[in-house]
């Protein structure tokens, strides 16, 4: 595990979070709904590489960025 990992910083999160929400915005034109699954797939991607500790505060960070679990999406796909 990578030792950035092993502790939480938010300022880095949010860092992290700003570059993951720009590459996602790079490639899903004007949809948001496009933005949304594929940020929102690459947070998972990344909290799941982090301790189960700091999870809640990393995922409650990315919601400002529009970030929907990976339940809530699949509701919406299915509605």
């Amino acid at each position: 595990m990578s030792s950035e990992l092993v502790s939480f910083s938010e300022g880095r999160w949010s860092d992290m979070c700003v570059t993951l929400a720009a590459q996602a915005a790079r490639s899903c034109g004007t949809s948001h709904e496009l933005y949304v699954q594929r940020f929102s797939e690459l947070i998972d991607t990344k909290v799941n590489e982090l301790p189960d500790d700091f999870r809640g505060k990393a995922i409650a960070q990315a919601e400002r960025w529009d970030y929907v679990s990976a339940e809530a999406r699949m509701k919406r796909i299915c509605a």
